[in-house]
């Protein structure tokens, strides 16, 4: 089943946070909207081209310095091409962000 990110269930929403924010503090990364977007689509397997560019970061040991999130985020949700896009993730992922980290806080 294929829905938007505002179709999502709550309860699934829920566990890709509880999967997105270890991950992101594992690897030092700070949550910031752009940030999650990258890390919630890792996690989720919603985009193959930036999980395997990920994954290719990853196994380096290096981690994903900011240097390569930008560059990761630009090329997967920025552009002129997908200038919207990106604009209506930022501005998502900030609401969302900033809902499930209260939510993360108060839940730990």
């Amino acid at each position: 089943m294929n829905l938007t990110d505002f179709e999502t269930d709550l309860s699934e929403s829920v566990q890709n946070l509880k999967r997105v924010l270890p991950l992101m503090s594992k690897e030092r990364v700070p949550t910031t909207p752009g940030n999650y977007a990258l890390w919630y689509d890792f996690v989720t397997r919603r985009n193959d081209a930036l999980c395997l560019e990920m994954e290719q970061h990853l196994r380096t040991g290096n981690g994903i310095s900011p240097t390569v999130s930008k560059a990761l985020f630009d090329k997967h949700f920025g552009g002129a091409k997908n200038g919207k896009r990106q604009k209506s993730c930022v501005s998502h992922c900030t609401s969302w962000s900033a809902m499930w980290s209260a939510i993360w806080v108060a839940s730990v």
